[in-house]
């Protein structure tokens, strides 16, 4: 009980006019806060051993202890390609392929790498799954035997590096596995499944050439034939060898019956000299005469034009269509012989390895593995735990501060 007569300890001046209920809290608010600071100031020693000194031994022991072994396998090649045959008669040497196809080829080359479907065939020749699983490899570094095929591809594009040189057109591809042999042999197995579907896509082309080739040598066969036929039956109609030929010997008929009329002329001008016109050898020499006059009409009339009302056309017309005919089988003999000269470089072509990759840098089975770098992991490691550990001290020093 308080003595009325002492007097009420002072009331401090910031707390004047607030409540009484409001006064009594501010000790435990000043009590809690006094705790928080407590517990902000242990933070850096038991945060350091957390985040950085656990981490960094972990690290350690890891990386010098437990991770595997991992070699590298470098193989370097380069599209080629062997130069076509020429497609045309007549053409001079091979045929070159572009550059661009050359081009299109290394890059299709390099996204096979990179794809699943490599990865499906390398799974098949030599068992790729098995090798990066074997449980000789550490918990953290192998697959899992059992994995889903998208994250196998995805580990699978973790342990290769495909590069090439614009310039010269070199591809380099570098693979990793827990064994320099198995590197060695992950390397050429991929190099020979790439040539492989570089040959299947070109084998299509050629193929699909040489179908084109088939149905026009086909086609130009059958048209060859066709106008030999005609031209045999008209050459049988006329009763003619060649135009050539019967051309001549019309000729030659017309010039010999020319030859005896002038001769006749002759020997009736020499004759009418001396023999009376109205003699019977006269007269027989001008009916003779006449004759030939009448002959060389007949014959000149037979080259020239029909006959009356005859049917049969003149030699001239029979020449003219024997020659259009006979360039015309000429012409299908040409396009006949284009057509199997072609067919034989599509034959040719599809015999052929029209694109390859040569290997000029073999891959050589390593001695010493490249991963992991033990010294420098455990650096990196240790380091970035030593960053987030000054990161979070940071932090709290600004909140410190900032409850004084």
């Amino acid at each position: 009980m308080s003595n009325p007569l002492v007097p009420a300890p002072p009331v401090p001046s910031r707390q004047r006019g607030m409540p009484r209920s409001v006064v009594a809290k501010r000790p435990a608010t000043h009590a809690l806060k006094s705790r928080g600071i407590r517990h902000l100031d242990r933070f850096p020693l038991i945060s350091f051993f957390l985040i950085f000194v656990l981490p960094s031994a972990l690290f350690a022991i890891y990386f010098g202890l437990i991770a595997s072994d991992r070699f590298t396998a470098e193989i370097s090649f380069t599209v080629r390609a062997v130069p076509a045959p020429a497609l045309q008669t007549g053409q001079e040497g091979p045929e070159s392929v572009p550059l661009g196809a050359i081009v299109q080829t290394t890059q299709v080359i390099m996204s096979y790498l990179d794809s699943r479907t490599l990865v499906e065939e390398l799974e098949k020749k030599i068992e790729l799954r098995q090798l990066y699983s074997d449980a000789s490899i550490d918990y953290l570094s192998r697959m899992a035997p059992d994995a889903k095929i998208e994250k196998f591809v995805k580990y699978w594009r973790s342990m290769t590096n495909v590069a090439v040189q614009p310039a010269t057109g070199i591809v380099t591809l570098t693979v990793q596995a827990y064994s320099a042999d198995d590197a060695v042999r992950i390397a050429e197995t991929c190099v020979k499944e790439s040539e492989a579907v570089v040959n299947a896509m070109s084998s299509a082309l050629v193929e699909d050439s040489l179908n084109v080739s088939k149905e026009a040598e086909q086609r130009a066969e059958a048209h060859l034939a066709k106008t030999r036929s005609d031209l045999e039956k008209a050459r049988n109609g006329e009763a003619m060898i060649s135009s050539e030929q019967s051309a001549a010997s019309s000729l030659q008929l017309v010039t010999s019956v020319r030859s005896d009329l002038l001769k006749l002329q002759q020997s009736y001008e020499t004759q009418k000299r001396f023999i009376d016109e109205s003699s019977p050898q006269m007269r027989a020499l001008r009916s003779r005469i006449q004759a030939a006059k009448n002959e060389v009409e007949r014959l000149e009339s037979t080259v020239s034009k029909r006959q009356g009302n005859s049917p049969a056309p003149a030699l001239s017309e029979s020449l003219a269509r024997l020659d259009g005919m006979a360039l015309e089988n000429k012409l299908a003999e040409t396009q006949y012989s284009e057509a199997r000269a072609r067919l034989e470089t599509a034959r040719l072509a599809s015999e052929a390895k029209l694109m390859y990759a040569e290997v000029f840098l073999h891959p050589q089975p390593a001695q010493q593995a490249k991963y992991p770098r033990r010294m420098l992991d455990v650096f990196l490691g240790s380091g970035a735990a030593l960053g987030l550990w000054l990161l979070l001290a940071g932090l709290v020093s600004l909140v410190r501060r900032s409850l004084d």
